[in-house]
């Protein structure tokens, strides 16, 4: 088998979230790691660091809450408060819906579980037609919907709230 046949075409590597290979001199192939969406959107310039964090935690928290992978830590309390990990995640997960607004959840929720394309989330959320604008309304709900994350969860760098769109 040749490594054009193993390794992901560079179309497949660019319409993926797929980071480039790593060549170094402990890793003797290529290597490929799977990018959050929230980390697409902060490497492109779109949501701040903090914002990718709260995303990448709600991510986690999802994952850990459908059970896929209970030991997932969240940078939370340990197992040793007695509350089993899957049941942490779903109580993070229903609190952080409780405190995003309805149409923010589902742009998030359809980053994570749906789709990565914005233009797909403002389409369905927000009824625009022209892929640059829905693109636009919906980059706008997860960035509202983050930053109420980031709040909530005291991941904040500044002092200062994030700013409100």
């Amino acid at each position: 088998m040749t490594q054009a046949t193993i390794a992901p075409t560079p179309e497949r590597i660019a319409k993926g979230g797929l980071e480039r290979p790593v060549y170094d001199q402990k890793q003797k192939r290529d290597y490929y790691r799977h990018q959050s969406p929230f980390e697409r959107l902060h490497n492109g310039g779109q949501i701040t660091q903090e914002q990718a964090l709260a995303g990448m935690k709600l991510e986690r928290h999802m994952i850990g809450a459908s059970g896929a992978d209970a030991r997932m830590d969240d940078g939370g309390p340990s197992d040793l408060d007695g509350i089993p990990a899957r049941t942490r995640h779903s109580l993070s997960v229903s609190n952080a819906q409780k405190m995003v607004p309805q149409r923010q959840w589902a742009a998030l929720m359809m980053l994570i579980e749906v789709t990565e394309r914005l233009y797909e989330i403002g389409g369905a959320l927000c009824q625009r037609k022209s892929k640059d604008q829905a693109a636009a309304a919906a980059l706008v709900l997860i960035q509202e919907g983050l930053d109420v994350l980031v709040v909530q969860w005291g991941l904040s760098t500044s002092r200062h709230r994030p700013p409100s769109r």
